[in-house]
This record gives structure tokens, C-alpha cells and sequence, in this order.
């Protein structure tokens, strides 16, 4: 007996018998209702269920709504999923390209401070080579006056540096310093944060007010032409020129 409903059990759980069930329960619910909770004898009840359905509703109906929903089934799959790979692939490509975005911008930020460490490292071996130079000429008196003219020169630039050192205000000095620290005199501005290497200005809890202040720095170091404009199309980016990197330089000596 128990194979028995083990097979029935088994039978009903498949597909087609399962979707027959649902259909027979749906068409006859009424009809089952009245034959359990209505009031009367036995034959009464049987009565009013017979009134209620018929052969094909109880029977033909229901297997064919059975049959038709089992051969539709993995046709609406296929749909489904074919419906469903859409935006999953504009997904997967927006995901594609926004690393590769930030690929294209860190290879950009890393050619930039490479580029940079050059021009430092330029100076200081043409720098060596002319006192080089200095050392090889004969001629003492001739010598010692180059020497004296040369560091009469440093120490005009490094008055110069001093000066704009003297009108630089804290914003400006803070600004300064993470353009030394990510060693990139880029800055780049979307309107609510700023981008300086991989440093972002306008993140976090205080992030609107950090936005504000590194702004008005910007803006201000252009005024004294230690920036300029590179692209003023959104995002806008400003760049540091050679007085800049030499303010740069002063802030280092001074530490």
C-alpha cells in the first residue's frame, strides 16, 4: 500500500499532473467547497457537487490545461532568459567599460608623474653638469666670477620662490601639498568632487565643504598664475605651470 501512494505521490509531483492538479482545483473550487462545508446529508452534498461540475470540467479541462502549460513551459523559459540577457549584458558592458575607464586613467596618471620625475630629474643632472662645467674651466678669476653670477641667480629665484611662498594662504598650501604627495599637477573637477591622482576632494562626511575650499584654491592659484586652465569643457581640468612646481619645490626645501 505505501509503493502505492509512494507512486501516486511521485506521479502528481511531476510537471504535467502537477499543472493538471492546480487547473482541476482552480475550475472546481466552488463545487469542492459546497461537497465539505454545506450543510446536509451525504447524497445532498454529492448532489450539489454533481450540479456544480461536470465530466469535462472535472476531468478533460483540466489535463488539457495540463498538456498546454507542460509544452509552453520551456518555450517561456527560452523567452525569459533571451528577455533577461539583455539588460544583463548592457549591465555586464557598462561594468566593462567603466573599468576600462579607470584603466585608461591610471596608465594617463602614471605617464604624467613619470613624465614629471623626469623633468625633476633633468634638472638636477643639468644642474650638476653646469657646475661640472664650472669646475673645468682654468681660469680661477674667470671661474670664481661664473660661480658668483650663477648663485647670484639661484638666489634671486629663491627670493622669487620665497615671495610666492609668503602670498600662498593654507587652502592653497594644502592643495599644494597633495599635488606633491600624488606627484601630479593635474587637477580634475566633475562638479562635485576633484581629482588629483588618485586623491578625490569631496568624499565623505565633510566632502561638500573639502569640495568648496580646494575650488576656491584652484581658482585662486590661477589668479596668480601658478595654474592654468588645460580644458575648461566638463570636467574641468587645471594644471600646474612651472611657478607652481616651483612653489612645489620651495614648500619641500622648506620643510
Amino acid at each position: 500500500m505505501k509503493e502505492v501512494f509512494t507512486a501516486i505521490n511521485d506521479r502528481i509531483k511531476t510537471p504535467y499532473y502537477g499543472y493538471a492538479l492546480l487547473a482541476f482545483f482552480a475550475l472546481n473550487w466552488r463545487a469542492i467547497f459546497v461537497l465539505f462545508v454545506s450543510q446536509g446529508s451525504a447524497t445532498e452534498r454529492l448532489a450539489a457537487f454533481d450540479s456544480n461540475t461536470s465530466f469535462t470540467q472535472l476531468l478533460v479541462i483540466p489535463l488539457v490545461i495540463g498538456l498546454f502549460i507542460s509544452l509552453i513551459n520551456p518555450w517561456l523559459k527560452v523567452l525569459f532568459s533571451w528577455i533577461e540577457k539583455i539588460p544583463r549584458q548592457i549591465y555586464a558592458n557598462s561594468i566593462s567599460d567603466e573599468e576600462h575607464n579607470k584603466l585608461k586613467y591610471q596608465i594617463k596618471l602614471r605617464v604624467e608623474r613619470d613624465a614629471l620625475e623626469k623633468v625633476e630629474e633633468d634638472k638636477l643632472i643639468s644642474r650638476a653638469k653646469r657646475d661640472s662645467e664650472i669646475e673645468s674651466i682654468e681660469d680661477e678669476s674667470v671661474k670664481q666670477k661664473l660661480k658668483s653670477d650663477i648663485e647670484e641667480v639661484r638666489n634671486s629665484n629663491a627670493h622669487s620662490k620665497a615671495e610666492i611662498l609668503d602670498t600662498l594662504t593654507k587652502g592653497e598650501i594644502d592643495l599644494l601639498n597633495i599635488c606633491k604627495e600624488q606627484r601630479s599637477g593635474s587637477t580634475i573637477d566633475d562638479g562635485n568632487m576633484i581629482a588629483i591622482g588618485d586623491f578625490l576632494i569631496g568624499d565623505g562626511a565633510d566632502g561638500e565643504e573639502m569640495y568648496a575650499k580646494a575650488k576656491g584654491a584652484i581658482e585662486s592659484l590661477l589668479s596668480k598664475g601658478l595654474m592654468y586652465y588645460e580644458s575648461r569643457m566638463h570636467p574641468v581640468k587645471c594644471k600646474l605651470n612651472s611657478k607652481g612646481w616651483d612653489a612645489i619645490e620651495s614648500l619641500r626645501l622648506k620643510e
